[in-house]
């Protein structure tokens, strides 16, 4: 088990889907600085401060976690590794979670990447902070990391259920798009910001267990539940996909 993580790790980090989700990790949030820096110059906008930037990853991440973890992952079907991989004994639990651990391993690298970016930014070119404690920023970064360690495991278990195949791009894609628009839809009924609160009964059960507990979620708005909610539904969805990649691959040709 250790062989074949060791093996994905070294796979992830040298692979070129990676290195180019890293890089646009990196450069989009400067290349937003630089924008906004130009309007301040020229439309005399004012101070830039860090609540605009410190956060820029989180309207993202969902979208880059996926990319990255579709690229690294597709690609063991495609160059045989997988196949390879059961010839030389590896159970077919054991590839599957090795996978998904290269998921979270993706998503925390990448989290962590733009969180160094982020302070940075912060540090060098904003007067800092308005809406934001320390202790908020560094919450709202943690429950990020989760958020994305979360979706990393969810989009890899998709590929290996689905072999790599083209069709795990447009699912991927599509429910990572999907959900980013449907948290506009979800934090919109919970917190309107005109016209009368009217969930009541199931509908607000529903509306409010989504926005608690789906990792997806947690990226679109700053933390306003406890830690324990936020684990809990991190949790589930790593776990969900593991028992999901396990039985579903377990029964899957490879070719």
């Amino acid at each position: 088990m250790f062989r074949i993580l060791y093996s994905d790790t070294r796979k992830i980090l040298t692979h070129s889907g990676f290195k180019i989700c890293f890089i646009i990790n990196v450069t989009y949030p400067l290349i937003t600085l630089l924008l906004l820096k130009l309007l301040q110059l020229f439309i005399n906008r004012g101070d830039i401060n860090a609540d605009s930037v410190a956060f820029l990853y989180s309207s993202f991440a969902s979208l880059l976690v996926t990319a990255s973890t579709l690229l690294t992952t597709a690609c063991e079907f495609s160059d045989g590794c997988i196949r390879n991989k059961l010839i030389s004994g590896a159970r077919r639990h054991e590839v599957v979670i090795s996978a998904i651990i290269g998921g979270m391993f993706q998503g925390l690298i990448h989290t962590m990447t733009a969180f160094v970016t982020s302070v940075f930014m912060c540090l060098v070119f904003t007067t800092g902070f308005d809406g934001y404690s320390i202790s908020e920023v560094a919450d709202y970064w943690l429950v990020i990391t989760f958020a994305a360690m979360a979706i990393g495991a969810f989009s890899t278990m998709i590929v290996m259920v689905m072999r790599g195949g083209k069709l795990s791009y447009v699912i991927c894609l599509v429910i990572s798009v999907g959900m980013s628009i449907g948290s506009i839809e979800v934090l919109d009924k919970l917190f309107p910001s005109a016209g009368k609160f009217d969930l009541v009964g199931s509908k607000l059960l529903i509306y409010t267990s989504i926005d608690r507990f789906v990792p997806y979620m947690y990226l679109a708005v700053r933390p306003h539940y406890g830690f324990g909610s936020y684990i809990a539904g991190t949790l589930g969805l790593i776990i969900i996909s593991m028992v999901i990649g396990i039985i579903i691959f377990n029964k899957k040709e490879i070719s």
